[in-house]
This record gives structure tokens, C-alpha cells and sequence, in this order.
């Protein structure tokens, strides 16, 4: 069977548990012909990635609009090189709306489950963002 041709729903599937296999939120992903790997998170893991990883995209969010309301605010700050810092600014912000929150959802149901047009949008937008985060430092490295 060509795994190309595949439909991405029949790419996951659940195993049952098991006294080898205790753990009820587990499931083995297929990754292009590579065999089974198998991911196991327990529900205290899953709610402290989550409190986690939550925290992180809140902080990013919070962190650059701040970043960006003080640049705004201030009319002395209007120079070149505070501009670059509101674009990164921006572009982290949309990777925390973006990317971040699909990503975690994606991490911890082991699957991807909001359809393939979205998952290329979400990949697009992954690479496109943090790419641009990587210029925009590199940009303001140059500057300096």
C-alpha cells in the first residue's frame, strides 16, 4: 500500500490496555513506513504539559504586546531598530496564536485530529513564523 496515497485518519490507532501496557492514553503513530512508535502520557503528564505549555504561550502573547504598547506609547522610541523589535514582536505573537496552541493539542492526543488542510496551514504558518522570527533577529544582530 502506497502510505502517500493514505488517507491521514487511518495513521493512528489506539491500543487497548494491558498488564504490559497499563497506561489507557497511549497510541502508536505510524510515521511513513518507519514501523510503530508507540507515546504514553499519563493524565499528570498531560496536565501539567498543558499547564505548562499554556503558561508559555500566555507569556509570549502578554510579553510582546507589552513589548510593542511600549514602543508605541513612547514617542522617543520611534527609531528604526524599535521598529525591527515590534515585527519580531509580531511574529512571535502569531506563532503563540498560530502554531503553539495547535501544536499542543496535536502533542497530547498523539495524533493530529483537525483535518489535513489545516495541518498544511498549520505547518506553513510553523515554518513561515519562525523563520521570520530568525530573520528579524538576525536583522536587528546586524543592526546593532
Amino acid at each position: 500500500m502506497d502510505l502517500a496515497a493514505a488517507p491521514l485518519a487511518d495513521t493512528t490507532a489506539a491500543i487497548p490496555p494491558s498488564p504490559n501496557n497499563p497506561m489507557p492514553h497511549n497510541s502508536t503513530l505510524m510515521l511513513n513506513g518507519s514501523g510503530p512508535i508507540t507515546i504514553y502520557m499519563s493524565t499528570t503528564e498531560a496536565v501539567i504539559a498543558s499547564v505548562l505549555w499554556s503558561l508559555i504561550i500566555l507569556c509570549a502573547i502578554v510579553g510582546n504586546v507589552m513589548v510593542i504598547f511600549a514602543i508605541f506609547k513612547s514617542p522617543a522610541l520611534y527609531i528604526v531598530q524599535n521598529f525591527l523589535l515590534v515585527s519580531l514582536a509580531v511574529a512571535d505573537i502569531l506563532v503563540a496564536v498560530l502554531v503553539m496552541p495547535f501544536s499542543l493539542t496535536s502533542t497530547l492526543m498523539g495524533q493530529w485530529i483537525f483535518g489535513r488542510g489545516f495541518c498544511l496551514f498549520h505547518v506553513t504558518c510553523d515554518v513561515l513564523l519562525c523563520t521570520a522570527s530568525i530573520l528579524h533577529l538576525v536583522a536587528i544582530a546586524l543592526d546593532r
